[in-house]
């Protein structure tokens, strides 16, 4: 039997399967999300170490030593400060997901966080002098495309099962009935 057994009502239940489904769509989901800020700061990291002709480039406008190291040190904050939201909202919907109940503050930071994701696509059509080859561009579109669709797939997954999961609370004011 899986977590979710417990709260479904019965098994063949059509609403059950659908409930199911979309619990597991958010465990997915929520790994899926996760992965994407490991594989930022990995893809980061390799621009760092394979390409240092490219990250200088990226850096020289920059002016003094000094400032190259604090542009290092503010592109790595915010890559760890991307990689703590994307745990946040993928831990918390993969624990939805097997059944814990979860606040509504983890699907607002996943939406903000697709806002940022479209943001980023639409600027990726940009021409810019900061993209290494066309090749990196196109690269860096399909996997924020598929991080975008990770992302909204978690956030109606999220919304759905929070509706379908919803209990009447007894309103105290009006007395018990």
């Amino acid at each position: 039997m899986n977590d979710h057994s417990a709260l479904l009502p019965v098994q063949g239940d059509p609403a059950a399967i659908r409930l199911r489904r979309y619990r597991n769509t958010m465990t997915v989901s929520g790994m899926g999300t996760i992965a994407f800020g490991i594989w930022s700061i990995i893809k980061t990291m390799m621009y760092f170490l394979f390409d240092p002709a490219d990250i200088q480039k990226l850096f020289a406008d920059t002016g003094a030593e000094q400032w190259k190291v604090f542009s290092i040190i503010i592109v790595f904050f915010l890559l760890a400060v991307d990689l703590s939201l994307r745990c946040f909202v993928g831990l918390s919907a993969a624990a939805e997901g097997k059944g814990k109940k979860r606040g509504n503050l983890y699907v607002i930071v996943a939406m903000f966080m697709t806002l940022f994701s479209i943001f980023s696509m639409v600027s990726s059509f940009i021409p810019s002098t900061y993209f290494f080859s066309m090749t990196d561009r196109i690269i860096t579109i399909i996997v924020e495309f598929t991080s975008l669709m990770a992302m909204l797939e978690l956030i109606i997954s999220a919304i759905i099962v929070k509706r379908q999961t919803r209990t009447k609370q007894p309103d105290y004011r009006k007395g018990l009935r």
